[in-house]
């Protein structure tokens, strides 16, 4: 099974500790310059393009991620101090499109 990158925000700094993110995994971060992007790791079976679009008018599918993708925010904005959410549902297919969507944002 392929794993994709699905994005929780954009920091300015590390915080001091990483909340769980969506289905419990891990979230890390990725550096870029004077940037970095909050992350999981998600299976691509269920958060590529096609799985996800049906995911999306899935209630019940839909409901705990979004719950987990807000909460991880929060706990973020909660131990930084710059912080951009992203939306529900970005999605890399791997770090270093990650860091080049950081380095685009640094321009």
């Amino acid at each position: 099974m392929t794993d994709l990158v699905y994005v929780y925000a954009i920091l300015a700094e590390a915080p001091a500790t990483l909340p769980r993110g969506i289905d419990g995994r891990t979230v890390r971060t990725v550096p870029e310059q004077h940037l970095l992007a909050a992350l999981s790791d998600v299976p691509e079976s269920e958060f590529g393009e096609e799985a996800l679009n049906a995911g999306m008018a899935d209630m019940h599918w839909l409901g705990p991620r979004a719950v987990a993708h807000q909460e991880v925010n929060q706990q973020l904005h909660e131990t930084s101090s710059a912080l951009v959410p992203l939306t529900f549902g970005t999605v890399f297919r791997n770090d270093e499109r990650v860091r080049a969507m950081l380095r685009e944002q640094q321009m």
